[in-house]
Parts: C-alpha cells; structure tokens; sequence
C-alpha cells in the first residue's frame, strides 16, 4: 500500500489492449502509479473494473471509493477496431445517388505490389446487394440538378426493412456543397426506420474526395450500433459502481477525446485511437528530456499484439490523412485526420510456428489475453515471444506484474520443445534465441522503412520506447537502427495509458469546396472557413473544462 498523500479528485485514464488492460491512476498534483489487468474479450468492463480494483486496494481504498472521487475517466478501445478487422460489425446498407452505386467496389485504386496479377482485388466494404441508388442529383457549385424523389427513398427503406438491416450509411454526390437531400433522407429514415442507426457523409467526413466520404460514412454507420451499446453500457455499469464525475471521456483516432455522447455520434473516431496516444506521451516526455531537445523522436509502443511506430518532428506529432485500416490499399480508407501511427502483427504474445517451407515465423497471430502466452498458465500451448524472453531469462518468473502474475517457465520451455525445438533440431534455448532475433528484425525493418522511407535518418533521431513488451528487444532494435539516445520512462509498460492523461479535448471538422486557381472566388472560401468556425464554436460551447481554446485550419 503506498503511503501517498492522496488529493482528489483523480484522473483515471484506461488503454484497453489485447493482453492487457493499462490504468495511469493521478490526483490533483501527480500521478499516483501504473496499474495493469489481464484484458477479459468477452466483457472489457471486467478487466477495466479489475484494474481499477487493483489501484484502489493499492492505495488503500475500495473500488467505490475511488470512483466516488474520480472526476475524469479517460478510455481508449479496440473495440471498434477489431469489429471492423473481424467483420464483427452492424448489417449496413449503402445509399447514394443513382450512377453511383459501386463507388464502394471501385475505391481509388493502386495496389501494394502493382505487377502481382494473381492478387485478388479487395472486396467493398458494404457489398453490391446492399448498395442502393436513389434519384436525386446536386451539382457541384450546390445547385440541384434533380429534386430529391422521396418515393424511391422509402422504396429503398422499405426494401432494407425487409432485408433487416441494422444501419444505413447515405453519402449522395456533392452533399458536402448541399446536405439539404441527406438531410431529408435521414427525416425519412426516423420516420420509417426508426430503430435503425445512420450516418450522412456530411457529417462524418465533409470532403470532396467520393471513396474516403462513403468508406467513412460506411466505417462509421457500421459501428454506429455496436459502441453506443458498449460506451453507454460502459458508463452506466461504472455510474452504477458510484463514479459520479464528468461524462467518460473517450479517445479519437487524432489524439484527443471527446466526451461519450460526441463520440457515440462519431464512433469511426474510435477506430485505431489506441496507438494514437503513445506518440502523446512521447512528444510531452520529448519536451522535458534534455536528450531530446532538437530532434527528431521515434516512438515505439509493443503491446501484446503489435509493435506500434510514429513519430513526432519539431516537437509536434506526425499526422496523416492516408490511414488504412488494415493492408494499404486492399484495406480500408479512414479518410480522417489522424495521427500517423504503423503497426506491424508482432508483440509479446505473437505466436511462433514453423512454416511448409520449414523456416520460423513469429505472427501475425497472438496468444491475446486468453489463453496467452504458455507461460501465462491460462491453457495456452503456442510458443510466444514472451514465453521466448522468459526461457532466456529476460523476464523473472517471480517478479511479472510485481509478483501478481508469477510465470510458468517449465510452460514456456514445453512450448518451444514440441513446437519449434525438436522439429528444427534445436535446443530448446536456441530456438527461443531464433524467434526473438526474428521478431526484433521484422521491427526493426519495419522502422527502418518508416522513417527512411519520409526522409528521416534513424541515426539522428531519439527513441522512446514504452508497451509492455518493449524492454524484450528494444535495446536490439535500436542498436541495430544506430540510434544512440533511448529513452524508457518510468510509466513505460502504459505509454498509451500515459497519453490519455496528457492529451486534449479536441474534434476534427472539415469542408470541401471546389475552386479552380484560375478562377478563384474568395467570397466563397471565405463561407467554407466561417462554416469551420461556427463548428468550433459549437464543439467549444459544449467544453465545461477549463483551459485555452484553441483552433487551428489546415488547406
């Protein structure tokens, strides 16, 4: 039990990931500490509840009691992320204007390896026989070409009633310049489908560029039902529990949060808003860290499941409108403003095999939380990278997670005799050796490409490495890359979780109009730009929070 003065109200922020659960635990001064929890799939609440548990009892105090006193819960989630990679999402049917159907299918083009032509082509998002055209047409100064024809809405509604659609996605051509059809559409779609969750591509992402408008809108209505069930379940199970503070807060794919309500009307925010914290937490331990000051900064988060890059450049964190979900190209398009983060299918629970062609792989598979690595003694079979560190006496079997979680190493060893060992003709230390110099070479290949590839030379950069799994290889990774300068902060195994506890409330809004250079009308820029400003001002009125208000306009 620490013998902190404590001083609420707290500050709790919450990283969800595939192993583990992480809290970073504040009052009104500090932080007060680090908490890990074992992630539960199933019900995240459990490993949320559990971690919070373990802060209270640590500081002498009971669940109820600190929520009681907390009065801002930042949470950060996979959950849209993985519905969406799993296909774990909400039927969705697709509605746009008539010509217009297979926007979808088409998508932008360009592949990943351009002469492969035995690469299948990707499958849309929402498929053909739930894209639907109706009749209606708005140019692209905002004129309209063809008035809405309401009867073939409802013909279309009607037709998705019968096939039990669970939400519906509407982005009609150059709605971004004239939304008056969408929003007759979505009045159509409350009174004919009122149980049925929507998304306008104005509102969702307000460019002019077709397929990132309508795999937003898509992403987005397609997840719309499945995190306002868990977010509001979330904090009315926690309400229920006494927290008694702010809304819950919940973290964007930009690097801030936006109150549960906001988000629940957005929630393709959510998707990929994990990784997009650590480089938070590095570019504000970047700021006080004297070896930093000047330059460049890598930040590398290695979870249980993936090794996450980004990077900050004159103190200011790298952002991106090209974020893929999933594969470049044969993924799909978030179209949104967001933190450039890459991740590469490796962290401490990726699983170790051999391939047909007799050669080790580690990942992109994971162990997860359940059953985990072998070591973890929750049933698991599959040699991991930790089980791999653990064999090699990296990690202290009595001493993981402060002795909370003690590590069977008889497990481990087992894992890499039957899977690995014995079939290489290995000793079982030798093929641990294998896997975690092959994993540290894919991340540090992985680096490799993304800083080089902008123009950036690792040498002269610093590194700051945080994730649970980090401190398996990242002394390897970094050697390799010649990077000098390696910085582990104290609240490194949490670095997202650090993040949520320093980043912002922040929304992103954007606008589109069409102008040519050669005829360039002023005026009508000057309605785009106060069209943002009335956005702001609305997002800002809705603020409680004291603080500096501040706006910012990208062209």
């Amino acid at each position: 039990m620490n013998e902190i003065n404590l001083l609420p109200p707290f500050t709790i922020s919450v990283d969800t990931g595939g192993t583990f659960t992480d809290l970073i635990l504040s009052d009104s001064n500090r932080v007060i500490g680090l908490y890990k929890a074992s992630s539960t799939p199933d019900d995240l609440f459990i490993g949320i509840s559990n971690a919070i548990k373990l802060a209270a009892t640590e500081n002498g105090m009971t669940l109820e009691a600190l929520l009681a006193e907390t009065r801002t819960f930042v949470y950060s989630t996979t959950r849209s992320t993985n519905a969406v990679l799993q296909g774990k999402v909400a039927k969705t049917a697709f509605v746009t204007t008539r010509g217009f159907r297979d926007t979808l299918l088409y998508r932008e083009g360009g592949k990943e390896d351009a002469w492969n032509l035995a690469t299948p082509f990707p499958k849309p998002y929402i498929p053909r026989r739930l894209s639907f055209e109706i009749t209606e047409r708005v140019l692209a100064d905002g004129t309209v070409a063809v008035e809405l024809n309401e009867q073939s809405v409802r013909d279309v509604l009607h037709r998705v009633r019968e096939l039990e659609v669970e939400a519906i996605a509407v982005c009609l051509i150059f709605s971004v310049v004239n939304p008056a059809h969408e929003l007759r559409i979505a009045e159509l779609i409350e009174e004919e489908l009122p149980s049925v969750a929507y998304s306008l591509s104005h509102q969702v992402n307000n460019v002019v560029r077709e397929y990132r408008r309508a795999s937003s809108t898509a992403i987005d209505a397609s997840i719309k039902p499945l995190m306002r069930e868990h977010l509001q379940d979330l904090e009315r199970r926690f309400r229920e529990l006494g927290f008694a503070g702010d809304p819950l807060m919940v973290t964007h794919v930009s690097g801030g949060v936006m109150s549960l309500e906001q988000m629940s009307d957005r929630p393709i925010q959510t998707i990929d808003s994990g990784p997009a914290l650590a480089p938070v937490a590095g570019a504000q331990y970047g700021k006080h860290e004297p070896l930093a000051a000047g330059k460049d900064i890598i930040v590398v988060d290695t979870g249980g499941t993936s090794y996450d890059v980004s990077l900050t450049r004159d103190g200011q964190i790298a952002y991106s409108r090209e974020k893929w979900l999933g594969p470049e190209w044969s993924g799909h398009m978030t179209g949104l403003p967001a933190v450039d983060t890459r991740s590469l299918g490796a962290g401490g629970g990726s699983i170790a095999h051999i391939d047909n062609g007799g050669l080790v792989r580690v990942g992109p598979l994971s162990a997860g939380a359940f059953p985990g690595p072998a070591c973890y003694m929750h049933g698991g079979k599959e040699p991991t990278v930790t089980d791999s560190a653990l064999v090699l006496g990296y990690l202290d079997p009595d001493n993981f997670l402060g002795g909370r979680m003690p590590l069977d190493l008889n497990a481990a060893r087992e894992a890499f005799r039957v899977r690995v060992a014995e079939p290489l003709g290995m000793t079982i230390e030798e093929s641990a050796e294998a896997v975690l110099r092959i994993t540290s070479e894919d991340m540090r290949g992985f680096t490799t490409d993304m800083t080089i590839s902008q123009g950036i030379d690792p040498r002269d950069c610093v590194m700051i490495a945080g994730g649970g799994a980090a401190g398996m290889n990242i002394v390897r990774i970094a050697k390799d890359l010649g990077i000098a300068n390696m910085i582990i902060p104290r609240l490194a195994s949490g670095l997202s979780a650090v993040g949520g506890q320093c980043t912002d409330i922040s929304a992103n809004f954007s606008a589109g109009r069409y102008m040519s250079t050669t005829d360039f009308n002023p005026a009508a820029a000057n309605e785009v730009v106060a069209e943002l400003n009335a956005k702001l001002d609305a997002f800002f009125a809705e603020v409680k929070h004291p603080g500096k208000r501040i706006r910012s306009i990208i062209v």
